[in-house]
């Protein structure tokens, strides 16, 4: 694949709204709709925790990558947002999945036991069983093997569902939606709020649609579970990733599509990006993905060795605001630019008070 060209309508910061026009909303939405976020140019560079940390992505990338762009919900060129079920696939039968999980590991660690349980009550009968010892462990070593492969064909193949052609596109800086196509421009990020059973709230990203006297709809962007700051930093994603005067974000999912974004390219090609072309790619290939899997999932994960503990602790108070950004997490250019601005304030506030005494 070639790099490709952007369109004259593609999005950039000169581009960006002034001023976000409060959007209308009726009682229900306002139940609904937790906060609408603001259109800006100055990216804070931070990406939500999910993207930055996923346990499962290397697995996912080395059995999809041969499928590329069609079923990773990321590239160079758009942010997919509308998937239906792959009728052309054959569906998941859910009881043979349910059947043959019963007899794998771990599970199959109880059926083993009841069976050595079973043996051993035969010795002490007086006549042993010794089917009992031998079998139970070689049928459960053979459904922990079809269970992988069933696993493995469902990771393949996305077999529940399959993009139909919605979503952001970098390149013209146009969402294509069930309605139409639309600037990029005609939608206002909002953070939706669902309450949950347990009190708790889960929020999550949206695009909704400006003019509703047209059409009434929004895109769902990202869920952020509880962390709203995570909603905040997807938003920030989502404009660097439409803006074609940045590269793309720096996350794990578009990492094997850099050399494909001519701005990435370039940005990459002179070193601002202060990581490795494969540096992802790595970080996962040097940690299997129970390591990433029992830190993020299992509060014992964090007493191991786990390279993720200091990334993603300072990580998250970036996210929070109790730390400022550095690199590699911003670009080192930026950070650098950030800090003499600091310092020029400082020092004209510095003056003003000197004159003022």
């Amino acid at each position: 694949m070639q790099c490709n060209h952007y369109q004259p309508t593609a999005y950039t910061k000169q581009k960006c709204p002034l001023v976000s026009q409060p959007i209308d909303m009726g009682v229900l939405e306002h139940v609904m709709i937790d906060s609408q976020l603001a259109w800006y140019s100055q990216y804070n560079y931070l990406n939500p925790r999910q993207k930055q940390f996923s346990a499962g992505w290397l697995k996912r990338y080395r059995v999809q990558k041969k499928d590329f762009p069609d079923y990773w919900f990321l590239s160079h060129q758009v942010f997919k947002t509308g998937w239906d079920e792959d009728k052309s696939q054959q569906s998941d039968k859910m009881f043979t999945e349910m059947f043959i999980g019963c007899f794998s590991f771990p599970l199959a660690w109880l059926w083993i036991g009841s069976a050595w349980i079973g043996f051993l009550a035969s010795i002490i009968g007086g006549d042993a069983f010794w089917e009992f010892f031998f079998y139970p462990p070689i049928v459960c070593g053979i459904f922990t093997w079809l269970n992988i492969r069933v696993k493995e064909s469902n990771l393949r193949y996305y077999k529940r569902d399959k993009w139909n052609g919605q979503g952001f596109f970098r390149e013209t800086g146009k969402v294509v939606t069930q309605f139409g196509e639309f600037d990029f421009t005609d939608f206002d990020p909002v953070i939706e709020r669902n309450m949950m059973a347990n009190g708790t709230c889960n929020f999550n990203l949206e695009m909704r649609y400006r003019y509703r006297e047209q059409y009434k709809f929004s895109l769902p962007i990202y869920g952020a579970g509880s962390n709203i700051r995570d909603a905040h930093a997807a938003w920030d994603m989502l404009l660097r990733f439409m803006d074609i005067e940045e590269p793309l974000p720096d996350i794990p999912e578009l990492e094997p599509f850099r050399h494909l974004d001519p701005t990435t390219v370039e940005y990459d090609q002179t070193g601002k990006r202060g990581r490795p072309d494969n540096y992802w790619h790595d970080l996962y290939a040097a940690n299997d993905e129970s390591t990433f899997w029992d830190y993020l999932h299992d509060m014992e994960g964090r007493k191991k060795n786990n390279p993720l503990i200091q990334m993603e602790s300072d990580f998250c108070a970036m996210i929070r605001g109790n730390k400022e950004p550095v690199p590699p997490y911003i670009p080192e250019h930026i950070y650098e630019q950030r800090k003499r601005e600091f310092y020029e304030m400082q020092a004209a506030y510095e003056a003003e008070q000197q004159q003022a005494e």
